[in-house]
């Protein structure tokens, strides 16, 4: 199994996710703009040429859309398509923080039609 490349390494989530990868046994690569410490990579969602160096090894990615991002397009989506052509073949993302403050989002809204399990498919693929 290759490594897990931790976006937001130093921020209030991603630090907590890191942690408990390393915890876990697995080899993590904290993407930073300016890497310091153990694990430490480059990346920057807008520079491509950190992309080769930071999916380096790895086939798993904690993805946090950062909040200075506004176009998704085209400011991740290159940086996404990189991923998957250098071998990341799972990513988990974090697309909205901040939602204990929305109320928009479904769950505050009265929206939410169903319980978190009960779309998931079982190991058979069927509900």
């Amino acid at each position: 199994m290759g490594d897990v490349l931790v976006t937001g390494a130093t921020g209030r989530v991603g630090r907590h996710v890191a942690a408990e990868l390393e915890a876990a046994g697995a080899v993590v690569r904290k993407a930073m703009t300016r890497p310091q410490g153990p694990g430490a990579v480059r990346f920057s969602f807008t520079e491509p040429s950190t992309f080769a160096e930071a999916f380096d090894g790895v086939d798993r990615m904690f993805l946090m859309r950062p909040p200075q991002i506004s176009n998704v397009g085209r400011d991740m989506f290159p940086a996404m398509e990189a991923a998957r052509r250098l071998g990341v073949r799972k990513v988990v993302l974090l697309s909205l923080q901040g939602a204990e403050r929305n109320p928009v989002v479904p769950q505050k809204a009265g929206r939410s039609t169903s319980t978190p399990t009960a779309a998931m498919p079982d190991r058979e693929g069927t509900s």
